[in-house]
């Protein structure tokens, strides 16, 4: 919720979760007003984003999981790229601290064999 140099807005879809996170961003909306929290029963990722998308109000859009990160410079620093008429999307360097599951240690080795972690 910190970024600077840009309006934006946060898009938030509660996927049918079972504990008290549709309580906590519902708490946090009332916080910041740039966060839209939308609920809807769990129907997927692709769902959720594609809920999302149909009530973004932005010329760009990111997609996160739950567990991205942000600098808070990040999203100036990418719509810059924007300017130029030939950039119709980018993707960002993801960095994985503890992997999870066996592709996120996959990812984790790549990032480190080339560098960029």
């Amino acid at each position: 919720m910190r970024q600077t140099g840009v309006q934006f807005e946060v898009i938030v879809v509660d996927d049918g979760s079972t504990d008290h996170t549709g309580i906590l961003l519902d708490k946090m909306g009332q916080r910041y007003p740039q966060l839209v929290v939308l609920h809807q029963n769990n129907q997927g990722k692709s769902r959720a984003i594609n809920h999302g998308l149909a009530k973004a109000t932005g010329e760009l859009v990111m997609v996160l999981d739950a567990d991205s990160y942000l600098g808070e410079q990040a999203l100036m620093t990418m719509s810059q790229h924007f300017v130029d008429p030939q950039v119709i999307g980018m993707s960002a360097n993801v960095r994985i601290t503890r992997p999870l599951n066996w592709i996120e240690w996959v990812q984790k080795k790549l990032n480190i064999y080339w560098g960029i972690a």
